[in-house]
């Protein structure tokens, strides 16, 4: 120690403070007026000494009110200390490496440690490089940046590569208001998310205005929601954050780049963005599945209708989320139908989902369309068309069969519903018209039974066509009619055979499962041989064709087939067979006789051309 020119200096100095020491230090005190003030020395730091100590230095009171929610701080530093001033005042900065920090910090709910090389105090700001931080079971590697309080506190941060544990780091977030508000319909179980390249500014004490840049990775996470009993797992997925993605901005989007989404038994790939605002997210995505059915749908009705008396702060029948999806299938299934493929865009608002399906092929028919949900009521609006299609393949598709019918034919109609509930099928109302041309049907149920009652006949015996070894040949069938509340009633049906024509009128209702039709079969080939046997019916026929009645009741899978007598047949249907046929034709009505059970025929009815 040595004093010169009234200043007092000290070399190689020893000190300690509590369980920190200095050594190699410097100590320049002056006797002026204002008595100058210089130390430095190296020095092991206890770390738990340091919050008051920057209490002591720092009297920018939000920095205090932050540092007073840190608690429980261990560990220990190497450095070097410099104070410079008088002692009224004095500058102090601290540089510092090998940082072993532990400590607890008030708005971070899991425990914080903190290893690195660089670590810089001076004046109005701090700054770091190199830290590689642990919170609970995430980690953020290379971290460097810094905070600044000359002004509003202002941080900064950069990370290469960090990896975020969401079992603990997404009740973290709900911990935020304006993030519960967005997702506390939803939780995360379970997965990683690794960050990169990440860029964070902003200021301290307004976390909703940082601005984040960065890239990152998801893996294996499993998401629950109320949305649906079947939870959300992602296999992996990429996004890239390029502006503020904090919610409340106004300003914040996140851009996914791609992802693998597993939704009960459903596979999707996804892109698009997500942007956040203060209430909700807002969703711009394409996705594409190998399957997805209407229950989904379902499930989010039924999720939306349980909210239709909401709490104070809810607005009725709201979604968590507002957007465009858009989506590719290969298959969706509705019922017993299944679309394939099926393209839809999904437009979400506040109050209304709307379905508009720009793609959707039924086995053939192409079915354009809308649903729109709300939370009074679902409106449906299909337009099916078909043109020059395979029936055989459309058939087989539907009904699972083979072999069953061929020819070609054409679709068109527009179906319309209004419905409070889900079940479209008992208010569905349109028009539908039908036309087939040149095949042959090989099994039809309802036809083969009119068939063989038709060969139990003197008049029809051996000219009635086999079904199942050579089908029944037909030039056209043309059938048109209305969907009353999902009751189909005939305006026309018509099969044109080559060797009968078979007109019907009557419905079939598609909810109840049941049909009554009246059917009128009329054979070509009856004429020849009714000439040839049966004098005095060819004396009444005098060259018209015949027609026999018969009415069709009961379940379309297995309806009853009754022969008619011609007086309960309407006008409707004997106008149809006269414009079909513009022949004159005579109704006859088989009769059984009680002695030997055979069909007799009896001509009735006469009609002209």
């Amino acid at each position: 120690v040595t004093l010169t020119n009234g200043v007092l200096l000290g070399e190689n100095i020893t000190s300690r403070l509590g369980n920190s020491y200095g050594q190699n230090g410097i100590l320049k005190l002056g006797f002026d007026k204002h008595i100058p003030y210089y130390v430095e020395t190296n020095i092991q730091a206890d770390l738990a000494q340091l919050p008051p100590i920057l209490k002591r230095l720092v009297k920018y009171k939000p920095f205090l009110k932050e540092l007073s929610k840190i608690k429980h701080v261990n560990g220990s530093a190497l450095g070097k200390m410099v104070l410079d001033g008088s002692t009224q005042s004095v500058d102090v900065s601290v540089n510092a490496s090998q940082i072993n920090l532990r400590g607890r910090y008030g708005r971070i709910p899991y425990s914080l440690t903190i290893n690195g090389q660089r670590f810089v105090y001076q004046d109005t700001q701090i700054s770091f490089d190199n830290l590689n931080t642990l919170i609970g079971k995430s980690s953020f590697s290379q971290l460097s940046g810094g905070v600044t309080w000359k002004g509003e506190p202002h941080l900064k941060i950069k990370s290469s590569l960090s990896k975020l544990q969401m079992e603990e780091v997404y009740p973290w977030f709900l911990s935020y208001k304006n993030i519960a508000t967005i997702f506390k319909d939803f939780k995360m179980v379970h997965g990683t998310t690794t960050l990169s390249d990440i860029i964070l500014h902003g200021p301290v004490l307004r976390p909703m205005n940082w601005d984040i840049h960065m890239k990152g990775s998801v893996e294996n996470i499993l998401i629950k929601s109320a949305l649906s009993p079947d939870p959300i797992s992602v296999a992996h997925g990429k996004f890239d954050i390029k502006e503020s993605a904090i919610p409340g901005t106004g300003r914040n989007s996140v851009a996914i780049q791609s992802a693998n989404l597993a939704w009960g038994n459903s596979l999707f790939t996804s892109e698009g963005s997500i942007i956040f605002s203060r209430e909700r997210l807002w969703l711009y995505t394409e996705l594409s599945t190998d399957q997805i059915g209407w229950d989904r749908v379902d499930q989010i009705i039924e999720y939306v209708n349980k909210k239709k008396d909401p709490g104070p702060d809810e607005k009725p029948w709201t979604l968590p989320v507002e957007g465009v999806f858009r989506i590719k299938s290969d298959y969706f299934t509705w019922g017993d139908l299944t679309f394939n493929p099926a393209h839809a865009d999904i437009f979400v608002r506040d109050d209304k989902i709307s379905i508009y399906f720009t793609k959707a092929n039924l086995c053939g028919i192409s079915v354009p369309g809308s649903i729109k949900i709300s939370s009074t009521n679902m409106e449906l609006i299909l337009n099916p068309v078909a043109e020059s299609q395979q029936l055989e393949q459309t058939v087989t598709c539907h009904w699972r069969k083979n072999q069953l019918v061929t020819g070609k034919f054409n679709l068109s109609g527009n179906l319309f519903a209004v419905s409070t509930s889900k079940e479209f099928g008992k208010v569905l109302n349109g028009k539908l018209k039908f036309i087939a041309k040149d095949g042959r049907i090989y099994r039809y149920d309802t036809l083969a039974k009119i068939f063989a009652l038709l060969n139990l006949s003197e008049i029809f015996r051996g000219k009635i066509p086999d079904m199942v070894k050579e089908g029944f040949a037909y030039n056209s069938i043309q059938a048109e009619g209305e969907l009353k509340d999902g009751k189909f009633i005939f305006k026309e049906f018509v099969i044109d055979g080559a060797s009968m024509t078979t007109v019907c009128e009557g419905y079939i209702d598609l909810v109840r499962d049941e049909m009554d039709m009246v059917v009128l079969v009329a054979p070509f080939k009856t004429v020849d041989y009714i000439i040839k046997h049966i004098p005095l019916v060819n004396q009444i026929l005098g060259g018209k064709l015949v027609s026999i009645p018969f009415r069709v009741k009961g379940n379309p899978a297995d309806p009853d087939i009754i022969p008619l007598s011609p007086t309960a047949i309407g006008t409707g249907v004997v106008g149809i067979i006269k414009r079909t046929l513009k022949l004159p034709v005579t109704i006859f009505q088989p009769l059984v006789s009680g002695k030997n059970g055979k069909i007799m025929e009896t001509p009735i009815e006469q009609i002209g051309p």
